[in-house]
């Protein structure tokens, strides 16, 4: 019979009551005093299993030596349901900047999680490689571009975790359930009329980020102008901006995302003009006096899925201005095409890596990239692919 120990307020299976006294290890214990103290905070009645994890804080670049010491400190426990991992602070440039520290540090991190049974892909976009959860599975994934694409287009269940508590759901199998795994959290907030369907991934990172800055933290419900079909690539980037610089990790579009119309329309209702995405795109995009000033295009943020890279490689041409392409390591995708301006982020992304000091402005077509570029002091020049892949 399941029951409640000194540390909890409900019922835990047994496993869950020898993770809590410890006799299964510091690992284990830690990640349940973790889950256990969230839900305490967040007030829920019960924990509920999960189907996957996906964990962030994995960059060198973020937690340091301190982040290693504490995965050490778990002493190896192993995951109970699958579990990926986000980019890295891994190559291109790493070498060339001589940051042996990093390096080691780097692979050291990764080998840590490798010995906990975590799969090493290293990507933003697990829903790509393996880690897909289905509609209304209860799910731990810390991402956030990665959170709003599962809870959005996908219709599972997920809280914006943190790294730890991701790690700790992976090690327990379970989440405290509160936020976005009840049904009356994923209600739509506000609706936006759009003036005009977006007609790229741009232009719907571009309404992503005018939603998120004009209406934080509330989930927006889209209705388009018209009947609406968005590629995975725009509602990528349209969740990826939207979460970004707003903090939102779900949306619904109207006939198009699968929870869209299920709830009843919220009666607080807005417009949004191709006015308005100009507006933005002006107010966030450096504006270069020649293209010449570009040094570096970069592309895949949100990571691509396969279909998408092998599209991207075979666009790009040895004419074009240097370009790095973000995707999972290159262990989930064989030969990566070769080519002299060419750099493959190999799991790792342009917002967590570090950068030659010859880059100083960065052509995208990721409004996320934007946002983390901009913060770094990197120019940011904001165009569709096409016009970046035809940089010369």
């Amino acid at each position: 019979m399941n029951k409640a120990t000194k540390d909890s307020n409900f019922a835990l299976t047994p496993l869950l009551q020898e993770m809590a006294s410890g006799k299964l290890g510091p690992g284990y214990k830690k990640a349940f005093q973790l889950i256990n103290g969230l839900a305490r905070v967040y007030k829920s009645r019960r924990l509920i299993p999960v189907n996957s994890v996906q964990i962030s804080g994995v960059s060198y670049k973020n937690i340091g030596k301190m982040g290693i010491e504490f995965l050490k400190s778990l002493a190896s426990p192993q995951v109970r349901v699958p579990t990926t991992l986000n980019p890295a602070c891994y190559e291109p440039f790493l070498q060339k900047l001589h940051l042996d520290e990093e390096i080691r540090g780097q692979n050291e991190i990764i080998k840590l999680y490798s010995e906990m049974g975590v799969q090493t892909s290293l990507t933003c976009a697990p829903y790509f490689y393996g880690n897909k959860p289905e509609y209304s599975q209860h799910i731990a994934w810390a991402e956030s571009s990665a959170v709003v694409y599962a809870n959005s287009v996908l219709g599972a269940r997920t809280n914006r975790e943190g790294g730890p508590s991701a790690l700790a759901a992976a090690l327990t199998g379970f989440t405290p359930e509160y936020g976005l795994h009840l049904t009356d959290n994923r209600r739509p907030q506000v609706k936006i009329i759009l003036e005009k369907t977006p007609a790229n991934s741009l232009e719907w990172g571009l309404l992503g980020c005018w939603t998120g800055i004009n209406h934080k933290n509330t989930i927006p419900l889209f209705f388009p102008e018209s009947s609406s079909s968005p590629t995975e690539e725009d509602l990528q980037s349209l969740g990826a901006a939207l979460i970004t610089w707003g903090g939102a990790p779900l949306f619904h579009i109207s006939q198009t995302t699968p929870e869209a119309d299920i709830f009843p329309e919220p009666e607080n209702s807005v417009n949004c003009t191709i006015e308005d995405l100009e507006i933005i795109q002006r107010q966030i995009s450096y504006q270069p006096q020649t293209k010449d000033e570009i040094d570096f295009v970069y592309l895949g943020c949100p990571h691509y899925s396969i279909a998408k890279l092998d599209e991207v490689f075979n666009k790009f041409n040895a004419q074009n201005i240097k370009t790095g392409i973000g995707g999972p390591h290159q262990n989930l995708l064989g030969e990566i095409p070769s080519s002299s301006g060419l750099t493959y982020f190999g799991g790792s992304c342009i917002a967590v890596s570090y950068l030659l000091p010859a880059i100083r402005t960065v052509a995208t077509n990721s409004v996320k990239a934007c946002f983390y570029l901009m913060n770094r002091g990197i120019k940011t020049v904001l165009l569709p692919e096409d016009e970046c892949l035809n940089l010369k």
